[in-house]
Formats: structure tokens, C-alpha cells, sequence
């Protein structure tokens, strides 16, 4: 395996499909999928101490809307990596509230959910974007188990693997028996993880962060599958460079293929703007887009479709009981099909309805919604 090494400030791998020229939302299968997904997952917590993370976008993150219906004396402790500790308390009296209501979580952070009684929360949004992630060389807590790379890979077909230091720990934490778990990653086993000196391949729960403690820095990409089947090619940013005052990259489209272009200053706040929006002006299929970003020292930037009816968003998922409900711009005249998967990363998706589009605000309900987690699609 040849790497290029991880493009530190200026990567992050979009969150869409490869688009087909006048097209949004296309693939080259010439299939169009809405361009994000929705869904629930609902989490069965222990009583006692929970390392959780917050397994989906929903728009508003506090605390206060994350983990509703909680019983009275929870608290939450969201570890600080400034200071390298859980801290600070933040308590709940069902009389009152949060001590903190407005307190933030988003991937891939997490915290220690203490509660007095085994409690079920569901959590509703969208799958988080592709982003990558940095573990530095001291402990930290993260909800991305590091299995694929942020760099470039130029002799292997497929994701380039996290290329983890030697001698890395994870703790993750046992709720049910309340206790750590430590496994150590090691090139004597395979390379990979062990636990007692066992090869194993530890998982993370999508509401679920553990304790990492690489001896160095390394970067782990988290991947969003977003509302496209795995099979379907990505858009992702080739020859990124910084030159000048200008960010440079390069990425597949037929010649005026619409795109936007949003940008972020810092991933920890999530908060993104449009940086542009035009139709690509390709050569041999790649477009090349240069952005002056002056003299700032960090950016992250993403491709995503222009926010239009076009794009076919799904907007406001809503989860009661074993209803699931979203909504979304049904264009006139065309023909959607909801479908549903148990994943953001499965490859079979499940027909539930169709929508024949009036050019309207459409409302979707699922009466089926049972199982524990459920992410929904557009194709059309």
C-alpha cells in the first residue's frame, strides 16, 4: 500500500453521489437517490454509567432534545478535551431541567450518561457527513472505531485502513457490568486488536464512544453511506492543494453538473456555509474548482447539491411510537419509492411505499416502524 498521507486541513470526502450531467442526485447507474437519508435508532441504556455519542444530525444537539424523557437525577458528563477529563456535571431534576440545557453533542464526541434506572432514548436526524476524525497522542474519546484512512491510497482498490500506532489502547466501556474493557492494537496480531492477549475486531454501537490512547497522532475518516447504496461511486476531492490564497481540488462530473460547495472553519462546531454554487465546467470528466481562502491556516470542505426542491431533501424526521414520519418536495409528476434499511451501511434496502409527486411538501409515515433503528431513502 502507497499513502499519500493524510491532507490534514483541507479533505473531507462529500456526502453525495456521483452526479450525472443535468441530474441532481444521479449516479452513473443513471438511478437517482434523494441526496440524504433520515432515520431513528432507538438505545436500550443501562442504570449506571453509559459512554454514549450521539449517533445522528438532529439539527438541534442540546442535551435537552438528545436525551429526552430521561428519569430525574441523570447526568451527563462530556469529556473536555481540553482539560483531558469528563467534565463538567451536568445535572437533571425533572423539576428543572438541565443545569445546562444548551449544552452541545456531535459526533464524534461523547460522554458518560449516568442514569438511576434502565431507560430507552430514541434518537432521530440524518446520518452525520463524512469527516475525519483526529486522535492525538494522548487519550481522547471518540464514537468512530478507526478502521479506514484520510489519505489517498495509490495501490490498493477499495478504502485505505487507518494506519493506527503501535501500541494504541482503546477502553471501552462494559455498561452492563459496569466496567472498562481494554483492548491494545498491535502489529504482532495480525496487524489489528486484541483483548487478553486474543485477536478480536472490536465494534462500536452507532450510541456508543470509547476511550483511545495512541502513543501518536493518526486520523481516521468517519464514513457516512448518507441515502446511496455502497455500490454506488462517491464524489470525492482529488489533487486537494493549497496554493497561494487559493484552495484547489479536482473531482468527477459531466461538463454542467450543478454543485454547491460548503465550507467549515472548525468541525468541532459542525457549522456549515455555502462556499459556492455553479455547474462544474469539466474537461475529460473531472472538474477543477479553486477557492480563495486567503490567509486562513485551516478549512474543511464538502460537495453537496444546491439546497433546491430539486435536491430532494428528506426535512423534519419525526419518531412516535412505531410511527416514523419525514417530509420532503415531491416534484410533479415523478415517482418516488421509500425505501428502509436496518443501517446506514446496507446494501439492502427495503421497499415501503410509493409517492407520485404534485409539486408539494410531501409527508411520509411509516406505520412499521418497530425494529430499533431504521434509516429511510428516496429513489426515483
Amino acid at each position: 500500500m502507497k499513502s499519500t498521507g493524510p491532507v490534514r486541513g483541507w479533505f473531507l470526502q462529500s456526502m453525495v453521489a456521483l452526479a450525472c450531467a443535468g441530474a441532481p442526485g444521479g449516479t452513473a447507474l443513471g438511478q437517482h437517490y434523494s441526496a440524504n437519508a433520515v432515520g431513528y435508532i432507538d438505545a436500550n441504556f443501562y442504570a449506571g454509567s453509559n459512554l454514549v455519542a450521539n449517533p445522528l444530525n438532529a439539527g438541534d444537539n442540546r442535551v435537552s432534545n438528545l436525551f429526552r424523557g430521561v428519569p430525574d437525577g441523570s447526568f451527563f458528563l462530556p469529556w473536555d478535551s481540553r482539560v483531558r477529563a469528563f467534565f463538567p456535571t451536568n445535572r437533571f431534576v425533572a423539576a428543572g431541567g438541565w443545569t445546562d440545557a444548551d449544552a452541545i453533542l456531535m459526533a464524534p464526541n461523547g460522554g458518560f450518561l449516568w442514569l438511576p434506572a434502565p431507560t430507552k432514548i430514541t434518537f432521530v436526524g440524518e446520518p452525520w457527513p463524512t469527516m475525519c476524525v483526529t486522535y492525538p497522542g494522548e487519550i481522547s474519546v471518540s464514537s468512530v472505531m478507526p478502521e479506514v484512512s484520510c489519505a489517498f491510497c495509490d495501490n490498493i482498490s477499495g478504502e485505505c485502513p487507518a494506519e493506527i500506532p503501535e501500541l494504541t489502547t482503546m477502553s471501552r466501556w462494559n455498561a452492563a457490568a459496569q466496567e472498562a474493557e481494554l483492548y491494545e492494537y498491535s502489529t504482532f496480531y495480525g496487524p489489528g486488536w486484541a483483548r487478553l492477549g486474543v485477536p478480536v475486531t472490536p465494534q462500536l454501537a452507532p450510541t456508543e464512544a470509547a476511550v483511545f490512547f495512541p502513543l501518536s497522532t493518526f486520523t481516521a475518516r468517519l464514513v457516512s453511506a448518507g441515502s446511496v447504496p455502497a455500490n454506488v461511486p462517491w464524489v470525492t476531492l482529488h489533487r486537494v492543494r493549497r496554493s497561494g490564497t487559493d484552495f484547489v481540488f479536482q473531482f468527477g462530473a459531466a461538463n454542467d453538473t450543478a454543485y454547491a460547495l460548503l465550507g467549515c472553519s472548525d468541525l468541532a462546531s459542525n457549522q456549515w456555509q455555502v462556499v459556492r454554487q455553479d455547474t462544474a465546467s469539466a474537461t475529460g470528466g473531472v472538474a477543477t474548482v479553486a477557492v480563495e481562502v486567503g490567509t486562513n491556516t485551516a478549512g474543511f470542505y464538502r460537495l453537496h447539491p444546491p439546497y433546491s426542491p430539486s435536491s430532494t431533501c428528506l426535512e423534519n424526521p419525526v419518531r412516535r411510537g412505531s410511527q416514523f414520519r419525514f417530509q420532503f418536495y415531491a416534484q410533479a409528476g415523478t415517482n418516488y419509492v421509500v425505501q428502509r434499511a436496518a443501517s446506514q451501511t446496507s446494501e439492502t434496502w427495503q421497499d415501503v411505499t410509493t409517492v407520485l409527486g404534485a409539486a408539494n411538501l410531501a409527508t411520509v409515515t411509516d406505520t412499521n416502524a418497530s425494529a430499533a433503528s431504521g434509516y429511510y431513502r428516496l429513489q426515483f
